[in-house]
């Protein structure tokens, strides 16, 4: 896990790395500035030595943010 979050790391697009515990290891927050590259960024992320597989779900809205104050 040590090695994939440090590769991670170099992608521009990765804003937050966390990790859970249950059926994922990591839940990641990216951003990109078009689907086109958001697609791009999937791939790469997929192709890492030592990821297995993954699943993304795009943010549609905030209901309720109560970190933001």
């Amino acid at each position: 896990q040590v090695a994939i979050i440090a590769r991670l790391r170099t992608l521009p697009e990765v804003e937050r790395i966390h990790t859970t515990s249950g059926r994922v290891d990591l839940l990641l927050q990216l951003g990109a500035e078009s689907t086109s590259r958001l697609d791009d960024v999937l791939d790469q992320i997929g192709e890492l030595p030592g990821v297995r597989s993954s699943e993304s779900l795009v943010h549609l809205s905030t209901k309720l943010d109560r970190a933001l104050g």
